[in-house]
Parts: structure tokens; C-alpha cells; sequence
């Protein structure tokens, strides 16, 4: 299972729909948008040394017992989910929220105004989980200290973020700061690119609309992106579900139209 099915598992869906007001399909929809785009945010901003250090210092102090075990999303405190929004997206969570709900107004749901009412909930699960990866990393957690020396050294936070979203940003999720670790193997200057990079799909390249998962993988994993039996048609990601062939990866939108997740993000973090 990747990181980010990982995170997704962890988020109960039919607690998110009950407070979101929505059936589980929603929410699940919602919650698959959401994350991929905390994540974006979050590396986006790592991408210069002030946004990493805010970064680091952030998941040094904040606690991973949200993920340890089942997520209550009625333990979650939406409040400092909300100031964590604020700071990872700023004014693009508009633009997002704007770009999602123009995507696939066929789907019966305005998943940008789901996705708004889902951030706050999803931040705090999120920055728990990175608490938790940062610090089996090296990074200190819960008591405000600085990254341990060797975290310093290579395989940080930028990798993390690039491997959980498995290269839905394609190139653009690399940054532009040279933190992530190279196609050649070389070391990254910033811990905190490599564990965001890892997550994001590092420095991959590739068109933002296009992963780097083949077909076989995202249908082994139940696929973030990947093709699901009795999707309903008012399904609001079923079009970036569509099956591609065996030998050629998954793309993030089918011929049959939907919601091109990768291509929102790219567009919105991609030249930051």
C-alpha cells in the first residue's frame, strides 16, 4: 500500500460524510481531492528555505496521536485545521475550490464546496501523519526541538510528500529549490524536499496530468486514480478513473472527461 493509500485508509469515510453532511461516495470524493492537495500545498511551500523551516517547525510541534490507531474525526480540532489550510493554500484553496466545482458539473455535488468543508477536518490528520513519517526520519515531534542532525542529510520531507501523491504532479512536484533527490541518486540539500518529494512523486518527470503509476499498480492498490467497478455515473471523479492499457500509465482524466486532479494542481503549485 503507498503512503498516500495509506493516509486515505486512515480517514473514515462514513465519519467525514456524516460531518460533512453527504453520502460516503461524496466524501470519498472529497477526501480524494482534499489530500492530494494539502500535500501540493505543502511542498509547494517547502520549495524555499522559509517555507521548509515553517514546515519543519510546524510538524515538530504538532503531535501524530491523531493517526495512531483509528482516526475519530470528532477528536479532530477543525479550528487549527482551518489556520493550517490557511497557511498551506492561502488564496489558491478559492482558486481550487473554484477549479473543482467547473470541473464536472454533471456529477450532481459541488465538489469544490465539499472539498472547502473537508480541508479543515483533513489538515490536522494530514500534518499528523507527516509528524509521525518525520519522525521515524530523524525529525523530533511534540516537543518543539529542531530536526536531528541526520536529518539533514539526505531523504527529508520532500521525497516524503513526492511518494505519497506517486507523481500525480508529475514534473512540477519536484520543486524548483533542488531539494528532492535526483534520477542520478544525489542527495538532497533540504530533509524536508526529500520527504515532500517522496510523497508528491520528487523530481519525476512528466506532464502534470499524468502519473507515473502503471495501470496494473493503481489497480492492485484500489488505485487512487484507478479504475473501480460500479462507480456511479454521478460519481464526481469517475472521469479520472478511466482505465488506460497495461503497458502505459494511469493518466488522471479519461477520453470520458472528469475531473483532471493532477493538471488543477499542476496549474495552481506548479510554477511556485
Amino acid at each position: 500500500m503507498s503512503d498516500l493509500q495509506e493516509i486515505l485508509k486512515l480517514v473514515p469515510t462514513d465519519q467525514l460524510a456524516q460531518a460533512l453532511g453527504v453520502d460516503e461516495q461524496s466524501a470519498e470524493a472529497a477526501l480524494r481531492a482534499a489530500v492530494p492537495s494539502l500535500l501540493a500545498g505543502m511542498q509547494s511551500n517547502a520549495t524555499s528555505p522559509e517555507g521548509a523551516e515553517s514546515l519543519a517547525g510546524a510538524l515538530a510541534n504538532h503531535s501524530n496521536d491523531l493517526v495512531d490507531g483509528s482516526v475519530n474525526i470528532d477528536q479532530v480540532d477543525t479550528q487549527d485545521g482551518s489556520k493550517i489550510v490557511s497557511h498551506v493554500l492561502g488564496d489558491r484553496e478559492e482558486l481550487l475550490a473554484n477549479q473543482l466545482s467547473g470541473a464536472n458539473t454533471a456529477a450532481g455535488i459541488d465538489l469544490g464546496s465539499l472539498v472547502r468543508k473537508a480541508l479543515p477536518i483533513l489538515a490536522p490528520i494530514v500534518l499528523s501523519y507527516l509528524a509521525k513519517k518525520w519522525s521515524q526520519r530523524g525529525g523530533a515531534t511534540g516537543s518543539g526541538q529542531a530536526a536531528a542532525p541526520e536529518a539533514t542529510q539526505g531523504g527529508g520531507l520532500g521525497d516524503l510528500l513526492g511518494g505519497l501523491l506517486g507523481g500525480v504532479l508529475g514534473g512540477t512536484a519536484g520543486g524548483s529549490t533542488g531539494g528532492t533527490t535526483t534520477q542520478s541518486g544525489s542527495a538532497s540539500a533540504n530533509p524536508l524536499d526529500d520527504l515532500l518529494g517522496g510523497l508528491l512523486g520528487g523530481s519525476q518527470t512528466g506532464t502534470p496530468s499524468q502519473t507515473n503509476v502503471t495501470a496494473e499498480e493503481t489497480d492492485q492498490q484500489g488505485g487512487y486514480f484507478g479504475d473501480q467497478p460500479n462507480v456511479s455515473s454521478n460519481d464526481p471523479l469517475a472521469g479520472a478513473r478511466g482505465k488506460t492499457g497495461a503497458s502505459q500509465p494511469a493518466s488522471t482524466q479519461s477520453s470520458q472527461g472528469g475531473i483532471d486532479l493532477g493538471s488543477i494542481l499542476g496549474g495552481l503549485f506548479g510554477g511556485r
